[in-house]
């Protein structure tokens, strides 16, 4: 079974039919129609391309929302989504009212998480640094 989007993989189709805004659902389900009528499996890379970059930034969220939301490899990804916030400058209330939906990890995790990344860092960072002295 092949996906109707060529770049994105079924993630990218699923994300079309159901979280995109009614605009871009429309223009897919138009070069869908299309290409099904065109006799193809699959829309054009050109309208694949336009798509994407419509809607890439809500992609992208609904895309760390969903890996994070998959087994215990995805929990990371909560802790990258708030270092990512806390990195543009949302406040701790901001990211507190993120957890509570879901979109990023606690605030205690967070903290507890990123010390012990900027330790490892600092390890990193002086071995190398007498590695070569």
């Amino acid at each position: 079974m092949q996906n109707t989007v060529p770049v994105g993989g079924y993630i990218f189709e699923s994300y079309l039919y159901t979280h995109s805004a009614y605009d871009v659902n429309q223009r897919f389900k138009q070069y869908v129609v299309a290409a099904q009528f065109a006799g193809r499996t699959n829309i054009l890379e050109w309208q694949n391309e336009e798509l994407l970059e419509t809607c890439h930034n809500h992609f992208l969220g609904f895309l760390l929302y969903s890996l994070s939301s998959i087994g215990s490899n995805g929990n990371q990804q909560f802790f990258y989504h708030t270092l990512c916030c806390n990195f543009h400058g949302l406040s701790r209330k901001g990211q507190e009212y993120l957890s509570r939906l879901g979109f990023a990890s606690k605030l205690r995790s967070f903290d507890e998480t990123r010390s012990v990344c900027i330790s490892k860092s600092r390890e990193i960072v002086r071995s190398t640094l007498y590695q070569y002295k």
